[in-house]
């Protein structure tokens, strides 16, 4: 199952890819007489009011009329999840990662955190201050948390797994050195663009999917989900012993190598205004902003 929100008069909705179609969820409900849920949190808090899975399956068993199918390149998307709970990232889960910048791979996964401020979506103009001076992007596979738990197994972790989007970490590293905390430099508004897609976990190759950036349509970021240190169903059952995940959560991964901070001092060129950021995954999107400062 693929989802997406976009923004209409009326609101934001929430809509499905079927195939190579991309439909109005509450359309495709009214067409099949099933109850559609609102937003992807209202479907992941009570997933049992809702039948989406044998919704889909009828209507990629019967014809829909083509003119119902969204144009996907004329739509405003929204993020697939606006208020989590909890925005939890992980750092230097990549090995060349950490080489790059010349830290050591910890011992225990490296937490942070972003506030819901930092959330926007794809083609989203993010604006940056001008006072920040080292403007960095980071790739990242995003975990969304489905269900509910706490000193979760390892060997269960996938079952709270309901999915996985992109992200970008946006990072100003003049911010996030400037003192030993690193939230300031991760959190500003804007700082944690993710979508446009949720892919369901069952229809993801978590095992060898390609993650990269591209900066200005040049690739500079180019990796493998298959060089993760730590996998998503590892970072659930570590972080579940310390605190309560719950549906919506989303869990940032972490970013391969291809940082601008991990270039020689000489050859860092920080992100400027009007720069286009483009994260990609295999089997998911892309992921596309454009820089401004103010």
């Amino acid at each position: 199952m693929k989802l997406f929100n976009y923004v209409t008069d009326n609101g934001k909705k929430l809509a499905v890819v079927i195939g190579e179609a991309s439909y109005d969820l509450d359309f495709l409900g009214e067409t099949f007489n099933y109850a559609v849920p609102s937003d992807i949190k209202s479907y992941l808090e009570h997933p049992s009011h809702y039948q989406l899975a044998d919704l889909i399956r009828v209507a990629e068993r019967e014809p829909v009329i083509q003119a119902d199918q969204l144009d996907t390149h004329n739509i405003s998307f929204a993020p697939i999840i606006e208020n989590p709970s909890k925005i939890i990232c992980v750092g230097l889960n990549y090995a060349d990662h950490a080489a790059e910048v010349n830290m050591a791979v910890p011992e225990a996964p490296e937490i942070f955190s972003k506030s819901n401020n930092a959330i926007t979506g794809h083609q989203q103009t993010i604006y940056v201050p001008k006072t920040v001076s080292q403007l960095d992007y980071e790739a990242e596979l995003v975990i969304v948390i489905g269900k509910a738990g706490h000193n979760i197994s390892l060997d269960q972790a996938d079952q709270h797994i309901f999915g996985y989007t992109i992200g970008n970490d946006l990072s100003a590293r003049d911010l996030q050195f400037k003192t030993s905390q690193w939230y300031l430099g991760k959190t500003l508004d804007g700082f944690a663009p993710i979508g446009p897609y949720l892919i369901t976990r069952d229809q993801f190759n978590l095992a060898n999917s390609r993650i990269g950036l591209k900066r200005n349509g040049k690739i500079v970021q180019d990796a493998s989900t298959a060089d993760l240190i730590r996998k998503p169903q590892e970072l659930v059952a570590y972080l579940s012993q310390y605190m309560q995940l719950r549906p919506g959560d989303l869990i940032f991964t972490g970013t391969p190598h291809g940082v601008v901070s991990g270039l020689k001092p000489d050859q860092q060129e920080w992100v400027g205004h009007g720069e286009e950021l483009t994260v990609f995954i295999e089997g998911i999107g892309q992921l596309t902003n454009i820089i401004k400062f103010t």
